[in-house]
This record gives structure tokens, sequence and C-alpha cells, in this order.
């Protein structure tokens, strides 16, 4: 377990210490800027981990960025020296690279792919599949810049290239022509040996859903996983995360704000933090204290969010801690 006289170091509320506490089970930890929730995301990381020494399972952490990845590992290391090897902390994509590169070859994807990170590369296979497919496929006349938006959508909502696109485009000739592009676009990464980052989700889902004994291993290996800013997550990850814990092992702790969902245009929707609280009967935590500003400035806050109408009905408002 942590020392007191370390915790005591960070001053914890009441509120915090429940969540750093937090065992099993399913629970959201509502916290906007400034709460301290990446600190009780961390703390309560170390402590399963010091409380377990002699256990082998490990902690899968899930991040946006991998620099929010690198702080938290290393504050965990401070805390809990030589236990990086049963913590696997890092952001969606790179936690799918690695499933992918170990399990992959079950659908055909050879382990040494590279990534396309860059919207330029993708956006120039695109070029080259419509200009291969200007005399064989009769389709609407669409720009790339339109085309690579339209991919990543299907792919965000595990959408895969054989499937009727009918539900996602109704214009006839549009949908026949984005749909042979979407194909083609799927056989040349193929090709190329490489992903792109909605790819690498999208497949790792269908790997879980089709062989069960891949995702049972890594339930199995990961008892405990914790999510940072959960209402940034698209269809794709947050299905990623059902598939793999499945009935078992529901042990989730996810920090979420409803207030600060600005990523709508990449899959991201208040809407997820609802549908996880009904489909794992999750409980909730509030961590209202704001440490970040001053008392007039977290008042306005309050004023203007209050009229957020996809926030949580019964979240409590932002209270300023800083005095200046």
């Amino acid at each position: 377990m942590i020392k007191d006289d370390i915790l005591g170091e960070y001053r914890l509320t009441p509120m915090q210490k429940n969540a750093i506490d937090w065992n099993n089970g399913s629970v959201i930890v509502l916290a906007g800027p400034g709460s301290g929730k990446t600190r009780v995301l961390t703390l309560r990381i170390a402590r399963l981990l010091l409380e377990s020494e002699e256990d082998a399972f490990r902690i899968l952490g899930l991040t946006f960025t991998h620099k929010a990845a690198d702080e938290m590992r290393s504050r965990i290391k401070d805390l809990v020296p030589n236990m990086g090897n049963r913590l696997f902390l890092g952001t969606f994509h790179s936690f799918c690279a690695e499933v992918l590169r170990n399990h992959g070859s079950h659908l055909d994807i050879k382990p040494d792919f590279t990534i396309y990170s860059n919207e330029s590369d993708m956006e120039e296979i695109i070029d080259d599949v419509k200009r291969k497919m200007q005399n064989t496929a009769t389709y609407e006349p669409i720009g790339v810049s339109k085309l690579l938006p339209i991919i990543q959508f299907l792919q965000k909502n595990l959408v895969m290239p054989e499937q009727d696109l009918t539900n996602y485009i109704k214009h006839a000739n549009l949908r026949v022509g984005i749909s042979a592009i979407y194909s083609e676009y799927f056989l040349t990464l193929k090709r190329l040996n490489a992903l792109d980052f909605d790819s690498m989700i999208l497949f790792t889902n269908l790997l879980f859903s089709k062989f069960p004994f891949i995702a049972k291993h890594y339930r199995m290996l990961y008892p405990y996983i914790c999510v940072d800013e959960f209402q940034d997550t698209t269809p794709a990850q947050y299905s990623l995360i059902k598939t793999l814990t499945k009935d078992k092992h529901n042990n989730l702790f996810f920090v979420a704000d409803d207030d600060q969902v600005i990523y709508q245009w990449n899959g991201a929707s208040h809407k997820r933090i609802t549908e996880f609280i009904h489909d794992f009967n999750s409980d909730i935590i509030q961590l209202p204290d704001n440490f970040r500003c001053p008392h007039s400035v977290v008042q306005l806050a309050n004023k203007l969010i209050k009229n957020n109408a996809t926030r949580a009905v019964d979240k409590l408002p932002t209270h300023a801690v800083k005095e200046y």
C-alpha cells in the first residue's frame, strides 16, 4: 500500500481518496480540468501494483497521447519502482499495434507492418487508388480531402469494406464509388504491409471477435483496465473495450468529463459515458474541486457550463480550492 506520508504530500480530498481506493467493479470518475484526475488515476494504479506485489496480473492503462502516457508512467515509476513489467500504459493505437504484431497473423497481417500516421500518406494512397479506378469504376467525382474523412469515419464505426454502406451513404452512385475506393484502399494497405491508426483499432476489434481465445488471453492478462479522457473515445475504441472484457474481469476505471467532448468530429460523444454506465452498471465518483483556477474564473465557468444540455443531470458544480 502507498504510505500515508506519500499520500499526504498530495493533500488528497475525501473524494480523491475514494477514487484511489476503488478496487473491483466498474466506475467512471467525472472530473473537470484542474481536479487532480491524472493524479488520482496514477495513484490508483500505483496502489494496485503495490498491494499485489506477489501477483502476476498486469494493468492496462489507455490514454490518448504519448505525452500523457509518459508523464503517468514516470509518476508511477517514482512510486512503484521495478514494476514496469506489470503495466502497459500507452495509447489505444500503441496497444492495438502490440496485439496485432503478436496475433495479427490470424488476420493475415504480417508482424512487421508499417504504421501510417500522416494524413498526407493516406491521401496519397487514396489519390493513387482513384487514378487506377478512373477507367474501371463509375462513381461521383469527389475530392481527396473529402474521401479521407469518410474512410476514417467508416473505420471508426467498424465498417468493413465488404459491408453495405446504405446506412451511411444515401446517394447511390456516390455509395458505389466510395465502396470501391474503400475496398481498394484496404487492399493497397495490405500490399504495402501497412496499417493506419483507425484500421489498427478496427482489426483488433475483428481479431478479438473472430478469435475469442485471443481476447480471453488479454482479458486474463489485464484484469484491471484504466482509461483517461474516456469522453474522447470513438465507437471503435469503446467496442474494443467491450469485446476485450465481455462479462469477465469488468474492473474498469474510466476518467471522463462530459463537459469536454471536443472531438465530436472524430467520433467522440457524450453518449458514450451514458452507454458505459448502462452497459457495465457502473458507479460514479465525482471530483468537483478545482485546484488550478481562482474562484471568479470557476464561478463564471459554472454559469456558462450549466447550459450544457448533454452533461449529467446530477453533476456537481465545480468548486474553487486555490486561493489567490
